[in-house]
């Protein structure tokens, strides 16, 4: 059972013309309506044992809950999705202890800093690549046939595709990690400061995606794993690399892949928080097999350990 930071139910946008102020008090209106991430169930799964929590970036929620189907010992697993910044907090504050992925290594490197994770389980899993979007009609599209985006190009496309009153759709800039690429690569590309007006900030990588579906933004920059059917061909049961929407995203279409030299390489570490239960281990090994990660690279996800 995932608990998601963000529910596609929720209607509240503000308008195309609103400012910045208008567009900042929607955002955390959206934010604060939404369910924290922490785990409101009963602490023992049906069959008396413990619930072991798996916090984990809201932009890994699909595949982990694949991931996890795949083995029946895992059934007792609580996947908590929320940005990563929101789960380190609540890790910080006391949420009870388990297996924690972050999209940051900043969060990850706090969370050390505060004595709560065993630091000789952190380690790299997973990588991403992040996608320049827009809201359009869409027929199934290539990855592979995607163009590499450098500094030039992205401020040709931005000018292209982003009206004067359009709006720029990020999760939050100022904590969430998929924000926080997306301004470095608007930085480094010079566009930033000419942008950041009109900058609609998401609470995570999600709620992006869910805004650019209903039209709040001409553009935006999402993990390309945000938009589901995004596969890699050597991944079971992918289509040669192929974007296919599901039916909240089949509005957007990706124009091409960022340069990743453009902002950090994009890395979920793993650590398991101090005083999680024995069973953290086995999931944690879990995570790093060859089947959870072929999973993995099915929703898009990079294999870092190649």
């Amino acid at each position: 059972m995932a608990i998601r930071d963000a529910k596609a139910g929720n209607s509240t946008l503000p308008a195309l013309g609103a400012s910045p102020l208008a567009v900042a008090v929607c955002a955390a209106l959206l934010f604060f309506s939404m369910p924290i991430a922490c785990d409101a169930g009963s602490q023992a799964s049906a069959g008396g044992s413990p619930k072991l929590r798996l916090y984990a970036a809201a932009s890994l929620t699909q595949s982990l809950e694949a991931v996890l189907a795949q083995q029946q010992a895992f059934e007792h697993v609580r996947l908590v999705s929320a940005a990563s910044s929101t789960l380190a907090r609540q890790l910080e504050a006391g949420a009870p202890p388990g297996v924690y992925i972050s999209a940051s290594p900043d969060w990850m490197g706090r969370l050390t800093q505060r004595g709560r994770l065993q630091t000789d389980t952190r380690k790299a899993l997973l990588g991403n690549r992040l996608l320049l979007v827009r809201p359009t009609d869409v027929r199934r599209v290539s990855i592979d046939a995607l163009p590499e985006i450098d500094g030039p190009g992205l401020a040709s496309r931005i000018r292209q595709h982003l009206s004067d009153s359009g709006r720029l759709c990020l999760a939050d800039p100022d904590h969430v990690p998929a924000g926080v690429y997306a301004r470095t690569t608007l930085l480094r590309s010079g566009l930033w400061a000419g942008l950041r007006e009109r900058i609609l900030p998401g609470a995570d990588a999600r709620r992006t995606v869910w805004y650019l579906a209903r039209g709040a933004c001409d553009l935006g920059i999402v993990y390309q794993t945000d938009l589901p059917g995004i596969s890699k061909s050597n991944a079971p049961g992918s289509d040669s690399s192929r974007f296919a929407p599901r039916a909240a995203e089949s509005s957007i279409a990706p124009v091409g892949l960022i340069d990743t030299a453009l902002h950090d390489a994009i890395v979920y570490e793993i650590a398991i928080v101090r005083g999680a239960p024995p069973a953290a281990r086995e999931l944690y090994d879990f995570l790093f097999s060859p089947g959870a990660q072929r999973v993995f690279q099915s929703f898009g996800f990079v294999d870092i350990h190649r």
